[in-house]
């Protein structure tokens, strides 16, 4: 699901979270406050910016487009922007309900949280896994 490598193709925690954020959305502000690397990353009170999105290596150049966002919050880590990746795009095999179903299955565990996230359990009952094609 995560690429997280940057331009010479190496781990990049910053393009880690990069992607994080495209996926998940900005993190609640108590996330914020768990930890002191947030701050390399976010800011708490900061203001709109239009971000320009650059090349990610999985777009075709034609694919990217200015997207503006409401990121304050986003301080880009060692220069990096958010992709313009979401769950619904990234997701190419399902369709109709059996989509849906599966996003929110995925929802339900990709949260900035761990206390909001599912218990196994949970994910074991949910109804996209349960139902029966």
């Amino acid at each position: 699901m995560f690429n997280a490598l940057d331009e010479d193709r190496k781990n990049s925690p910053s393009h880690h979270v990069a992607e994080m954020v495209a996926y998940f959305g900005l993190p609640p502000e108590e996330f914020l406050h768990r930890s002191e690397v947030t701050r390399n990353v976010f800011n708490e009170h900061g203001e709109s910016y239009y971000l320009v999105m650059s090349p990610w290596p999985s777009q075709t150049p034609n694919a990217i487009n200015s997207i503006d966002l409401h990121l304050g919050e986003w301080l880009g880590a060692g220069g990096v922007d958010i992709p313009p990746i979401s769950l619904e795009g990234s997701e190419e095999n399902l369709g109709g309900r059996n989509k849906e179903g599966f996003l929110h299955f995925m929802r339900s565990m990709l949260r900035w949280l761990p206390e909001e996230r599912k218990s196994v359990r949970e994910l074991l009952d949910d109804p996209w896994l349960n139902e029966r094609v």
